[in-house]
């Protein structure tokens, strides 16, 4: 890949007079993965991300702003680097129409003034971006000869001296870190040690995880000040390879990393009770209420290390395990206060997934170890849902009450979602003998009037409010202020027609 700063002074693309309003650093800062020309409305399908689209803009020229905005949008969504459009003899209303949407789309968009020779100009750059590919391919080949031979001259190779040839070679440092983020090994040299923060702000970083047996057992991290991301990429990734092959007797995943694995496999493979109970002892996850969870990059050709390594940051006493690229998780919740918690961390997994963009989705709330693979499929269920294509998290808890209606005929998804819903009233029911899930049923019945639903309770006001105390305190909070109060009504009518939860 190339900046866009590279294609804008090439001389061709000058004469074009381009207008934009991106910063120099802004710029620098977008890759050129290919150059595509088209006057394809649709182009985006054919896309894949990281292109520098030109148009004379014959199919959005005079288009309404709804197709417009259609245009646009669709190219954000594929991940585009940039569209540049030839705005010669554009009225000054078409050319604000077009700057205004590619703004809300958040396209970067350069405007080409006079006629630009398409043809020449992606002749040039895609050349000069196939001759830059070639020219690291003669670096990474290298890295990998040198690495071949190092391994292959020892039965026991000394990672350090690995982790210096690579520094070497890229003029980078290189560090491995175990499945739990402990270093294994690293280079002597270190580029950030004693720079300022102004000077590791330039760091350039790139990682890949060291796969052995199908589990994910290290992770490789590369930092530069002047190699390109691309460069430590394709490295860190071949280099990687190597290791996996090379290195299979000393880095064989951890006790605890394996306990994780089975316990993720038990979860998706819906083990029996005793199986799961003892697998989530030895994966050291406290026992008590838990999330399911599971992330998908946009990226499905490969895992994605960086979303490993900050969803397993802030995975505490949890257990993750890769599947393909899907990161699938379970999260322990505390005893007191686990709405809360729960929203808290399904909070910070949407900030990862915004980041580092990719579709996260939480699970449904369970109280013991019987519902992980319901509240598992829930969440795999969302995440199939071709409608969810955005960065970012979907709560499967919040969208029931739709699902539920579409989902009734199947007994499976109901048990998942009545427990989610209403567990800890029908575990106080039952322990207490009193009847406050059909309270709640009738004051829901009655749009939540406590003194008509006390009437048809044939019950005292001040009991009334005693039992909503209760439900309040169980459900951990008052279910008006509950974006999701028809999934909270339709759980206790359900319930109330089922014999067995």
């Amino acid at each position: 890949m190339i900046s866009l700063v590279d294609v804008l002074n090439w001389p061709a693309f000058e004469a074009a007079h381009p207008l934009h309003s991106m910063s120099t650093q802004e710029l620098a800062e977008i890759e050129i993965r290919w150059v595509h020309s088209s006057e394809v409305a649709d182009i985006a399908e054919l896309l894949h991300g990281g292109e520098l689209l030109l148009t004379a803009g014959t199919a959005i020229r005079k288009a309404s702003a709804e197709a417009l905005s259609n245009y646009l949008h669709s190219l954000a969504k594929r991940g585009i680097a940039a569209v540049a459009v030839e705005t010669v003899n554009w009225t000054e209303s078409a050319r604000t129409r077009l700057v205004e949407s590619a703004h809300q789309a958040h396209v970067s968009l350069l405007e080409l003034r006079a006629a630009a020779p398409f043809v020449d100009i992606a002749e040039h750059i895609n050349s000069m971006i196939v001759n830059k590919q070639a020219r690291m391919h003669v670096v990474v080949d290298e890295l990998s000869r040198k690495l071949s031979e190092l391994i292959s001259s020892s039965l026991h190779p000394d990672l350090t001296l690995i982790m210096d040839v690579i520094a070497q070679t890229l003029k980078s440092d290189a560090v491995l870190y175990d499945h739990s983020g402990e270093i294994l090994a690293q280079s002597s040299s270190r580029i950030g040690a004693g720079t300022t923060d102004g000077a590791i702000k330039e760091l350039r970083r790139a990682d890949a995880v060291v796969v052995i047996a199908g589990n994910i057992t290290a992770r490789l991290e590369l930092t530069a000040t002047t190699q390109p991301v691309e460069l430590l990429q394709s490295a860190a990734s071949r280099t990687a390879e190597v290791l996996s092959i090379a290195l299979a007797h000393l880095l064989r995943p951890s006790p605890s990393h394996a306990a994780e694995q089975r316990l993720i496999r038990a979860i998706i493979d819906d083990a029996l009770y005793a199986t799961l109970a003892s697998l989530w002892g030895r994966a050291n996850v406290p026992v008590g209420p838990f999330i399911t969870f599971v992330v998908r990059p946009f990226n499905t050709g490969m895992l994605n290390t960086s979303l490993y390594t900050a969803v397993r940051k802030v995975l505490g006493h949890g257990a993750m395990d890769s599947v393909g690229t899907d990161l699938i998780g379970v999260f322990a919740l505390p005893a007191e206060g686990t709405r809360a918690a729960r929203e808290k961390f399904a909070a910070t997994l949407n900030a990862i997934a915004t980041k580092i963009p990719s579709r996260a989705v939480v699970g449904s709330l369970s109280w013991n170890q019987t519902f992980a693979h319901l509240s598992y499929v829930d969440a795999l269920a969302i995440l199939d849902d071709e409608s969810f294509s955005n960065a970012g998290l979907l709560d499967a808890m919040s969208h029931y009450s739709v699902r539920a209606l579409q989902h009734l005929e199947n007994q499976y998804f109901s048990r998942g979602f009545l427990h989610a819903q209403i567990e800890p009233l029908r575990l106080w029911d039952e322990k207490h003998g009193t009847q406050l899930i059909e309270t709640l049923a009738m004051w829901l019945d009655c749009a939540c009037n406590t003194t008509e639903t006390a009437a048809l309770l044939h019950i005292e006001r001040q009991t009334m409010h005693k039992r909503l105390a209760k439900i309040f305190e169980l459900l951990e909070g008052d279910p008006r202020h509950d974006a999701d109060l028809l999934g909270l009504h339709m759980a206790v009518r359900m319930f109330q027609q089922r014999t067995n939860l």
